[in-house]
C-alpha cells in the first residue's frame, strides 16, 4: 500500500537526537507512513543507529551516501520516496504525535497541494516559544508566494509542511546544494507548479537549537550567497511572469540582510574581522534601487540599517546592534 506520506530525515552528526526525532515519526498516529534516513556520510555512530531502527522499523529506510550538505541529503531521500505526500525533518528536532494525521487529513479533504504548520522554538536555557501562524487557505498561489516572502507569519522552512509528490516530481525539483535559503527556493519552485495551498495554525513542529547548526553561524560566504540568492529570486519572478512581486521579495532580501548583518555584529569575531566581513554587504550596488521598491513596507529601523550600508558606515551599524540588542532588546 503506497505510504500517504514520506518522511525525509538528513541525518549528519545526530547520535546525540536521532532516537528522539525517529521515535516522534514512528510514533505517529498515522501509520501508512514511511520514514527516510539519509545518512550523509555522518563520521559519528549516526550511520549504525539509522541502520538498528531499519531492522527494527519496517516503515524505516535508509540511504547511505558522502556528505553533501542538507540539500544533498534530502534530494536522495526524494529519489527513493514512494509517499503521496512528501516532507521534510531535521534530525535533532521532532514533532507532536497528530502532525501528520492532521496534516495528510487536511490534504486530502481540501485537495491542498501543500499543507503549512507552525513550529516550537527551544532556546538554549530551556524556554520556549511557540511560532503558530495565521489560520489561511489560498487558492491564488501568486497570493502566497508574495506572503511567504514579505509576511514574518509564513513559515519558509520544509520542515513545516507536506507537499504533494507528483508536483515534486513533474517539475523534477531538487535542493540546491549550499544554496542561503534553499528552502525558500524549493517551496517558490514547488509553488509554481500548485494550485492550493493551507496554513494551519498548530505548531506540530519542535524545533530545537543546536549550537553546531549550519543556520546558526556567521560566515563571510553568506553574504554572497544572500546576494546571489536576491539575483535568483528576481529571475525566478521575471520568467514566471510575477515581477509584480518584486517589492515583497526586497522586503524579504532586506530582511535576510538585517538577520545576517545581527549574527554577524553580535558574533565573537574581532572587530577588525567584523568590519571586513561588512564590506561584503556594500558591494552589492542595488541598494538604491532597492529602498525605492520596498519604499515603506519594511520597519524605520531596516530601513535606517540600509541607509547605513549603502553609504558604507561601518562603525555606525555597529553601534545599532550593540545598543539595540544590548540595551532596547536586552
Amino acid at each position: 500500500m503506497k505510504p500517504c506520506v514520506s518522511i525525509i530525515v538528513p541525518v549528519y552528526k545526530a547520535e546525540k537526537y536521532l532516537d528522539r526525532c525517529v521515535e516522534s515519526l514512528i510514533g505517529q498516529t498515522l501509520q501508512n507512513i514511511e520514514v527516510i534516513l539519509v545518512d550523509d556520510g555522518s563520521p559519528d555512530s549516526s550511520a549504525a543507529i539509522c541502520d538498528r531502527w531499519a531492522e527494527r522499523e519496517p516503515r524505516i529506510k535508509v540511504v547511505h551516501k558522502p556528505n553533501g550538505g542538507p540539500g544533498s541529503a534530502r534530494n536522495a531521500g526524494i529519489e527513493v520516496a514512494t509517499g503521496e505526500y512528501i516532507t521534510f525533518v531535521d534530525s535533532d528536532d521532532y514533532v507532536l504525535v497528530d502532525t501528520y494525521s492532521t496534516l495528510y487529513s487536511e490534504a486530502v479533504t481540501g485537495g491542498y497541494d501543500a499543507v503549512y504548520n507552525g513550529y516550537t522554538y527551544y532556546y538554549p536555557d530551556g524556554s520556549k516559544e511557540e511560532k503558530a501562524i495565521t489560520d489561511r487557505r489560498y487558492d491564488d498561489v501568486k497570493s502566497y508566494i508574495g506572503d511567504m516572502l514579505a509576511d514574518d507569519d509564513i513559515v519558509i522552512s520544509v520542515c513545516m509542511g507536506i507537499y504533494r509528490a507528483s508536483i515534486i516530481r513533474e517539475c523534477a525539483l531538487k535542493f540546491i546544494p549550499e544554496c542561503e535559503y534553499e528552502d525558500l527556493v524549493f517551496n517558490f519552485d514547488f509553488l509554481i507548479g500548485a494550485s492550493k495551498v493551507r496554513c494551519l495554525p498548530r505548531a506540530f513542529y519542535q524545533y530545537c537549537y543546536n549550537g553546531g547548526s549550519l543556520s546558526q553561524s556567521f560566515s563571510n560566504s553568506k553574504v554572497a550567497s544572500g546576494i546571489r540568492l536576491h539575483e535568483n529570486l528576481k529571475e525566478r519572478l521575471r520568467s514566471n511572469g510575477i515581477e509584480d512581486l518584486s517589492g515583497k521579495e526586497g522586503v524579504f532580501f532586506i530582511g535576510m540582510t538585517v538577520g545576517l548583518m545581527k549574527s554577524l555584529m553580535l558574533s565573537d569575531l574581532s572587530l577588525g574581522e567584523k568590519r571586513a566581513a561588512y564590506a561584503g554587504f556594500y558591494e552589492y550596488k542595488g541598494w538604491k534601487e532597492l529602498q525605492k521598491a520596498v519604499g515603506g513596507s519594511v520597519p524605520a529601523t531596516k530601513r535606517l540599517l540600509v541607509f547605513l550600508i549603502r553609504h558604507k558606515l561601518f562603525y555606525l551599524s555597529y553601534l545599532f546592534f550593540k545598543l539595540y540588542y544590548g540595551i532596547v532588546k536586552k
